[in-house]
This record gives C-alpha cells, structure tokens and sequence, in this order.
C-alpha cells in the first residue's frame, strides 16, 4: 500500500555509504579504533546541517535551540533542535520541518544508550498511522531506522528516526514534518538520505583520530 507521501512499506534501506566519498574526505579510514570528545564542542548546533529544512519550509521559527552537557573530560551529552516554518506568502504556508539531533559521549561502549532508543516490534504498533523500521551496517557499528507517518486530514505528518552508535558515542537524528497534501512529496527515501548525512557529519565532528 502506497502512503500518501510516497512511501512504500517494507522497502529496504540501501547502503549509500559505498556510493560517494564526502568532498575533502580520504578514501582510507585511520587506523584503530574511533575515539570521541565533546571539548572542542562549544555550541551542538554546529555539528548539525539545517540546510536540507529549507527544502520543505522556508522560514526559521526562533533560533536554534542547543545545550551542551558535560559530565567529566571528553564525555557528555550533546542537543541541539531547529525548526522551520513557511512565511505567509509562500504557496504551503501550513508547512513545518524540525530536525533534532543528540550525541552522548560515554566513557567505554554506547551500546546501551543505542539500544535503549530502538523500539521493539510491540512499541511501534499506532492505530492512527503506518510505522516501519529495521537495523542497517555502514555508519559506525550499528544504526537503526524507524519512519512513521499518516495521512488524515489536510496535513500530512511524518517522522524519521535514526540513531547510530559505534564506539564510545550513540547519536540520533529525529526528522519530523508536517506538510499540506498538494505540497510535493517527501518520500523515506529522501528523509533517510538526509538523516545519514547527518549522523556522519556528527561523527566525524566529535571524531579524535
């Protein structure tokens, strides 16, 4: 069954990390283990790209909101939400995207912090809209993705999840919009693209070595 949005369930998520090399970025990965730190750090909203927003809305709601929470050396927790909207006179002024990421840097594996953010089979089942999910190799150690969306109404709402852990740091980037159903479309595909690219450009923003 096709959603509205252009999502096809059960559609298996590709490994686009084969696909390209980023720009500026070397084809051979450093020897040994990622390490993590937070020091460098001074603002979380650094470490998040809000450019992909302006695809489905136009208009900055508010600034940036970011906090940075150290708990001793290199480890803590990282926030930072943005959330756009459209100004009156564009053509779907009723649309809204947020994106939301956090990064928690742990003294030893963050397996745990990863594990506690999926969702089991049982937690997704909603009546009032179509959830999929599933577990994916290429960014870090793990990563786990959970799309969720309706189609009630005028407005079209979805929401994308995905956390990443590998090493010391678990990071989840949380997409969510709202959309007027003769806007384009957004399809998972798209979402899932703009979700990984984040993920790295966290990792690779904490990366020490």
């Amino acid at each position: 069954m096709a959603l509205a949005i252009g999502v096809v369930i059960g559609v298996a998520v590709r490994d686009r990390d084969s696909d390209t090399v980023p720009a500026g970025a070397s084809a051979t990965a450093p020897p040994g283990p990622a390490t993590y730190s937070m020091k460098a750090i001074t603002n979380a909203c650094d470490l998040v790209d809000r450019t992909p927003l302006t695809r489905w809305a136009s208009a900055p709601i508010g600034d940036p909101e970011h906090e940075e929470t150290a708990s001793s050396g290199n480890f803590g927790i990282l926030n930072c939400n943005i959330n756009y909207g459209n100004s009156t006179g564009d053509t779907f002024p009723m649309n809204t995207a947020a994106v939301r990421v956090r990064a928690d840097i742990m003294d030893g594996s963050a397996s745990r912090t990863y594990d506690h953010w999926k969702r089991s089979t049982a937690d997704l089942v909603d009546d009032g809209s179509v959830v999929t999910s599933g577990e994916f190799t290429g960014i870090g150690t793990q990563g786990y993705w959970q799309f969720e969306a309706d189609n009630f109404g005028g407005i079209v709402d979805a929401e994308y999840v995905m956390c990443v852990w590998d090493g010391g740091v678990a990071v989840r980037v949380e997409i969510d919009l709202s959309r007027e159903k003769e806007s384009p479309v957004v399809d998972r595909d798209e979402l899932d693209s703009v979700a990984r690219s984040q993920a790295r450009k966290v990792l690779a923003g904490l990366r020490q070595n």
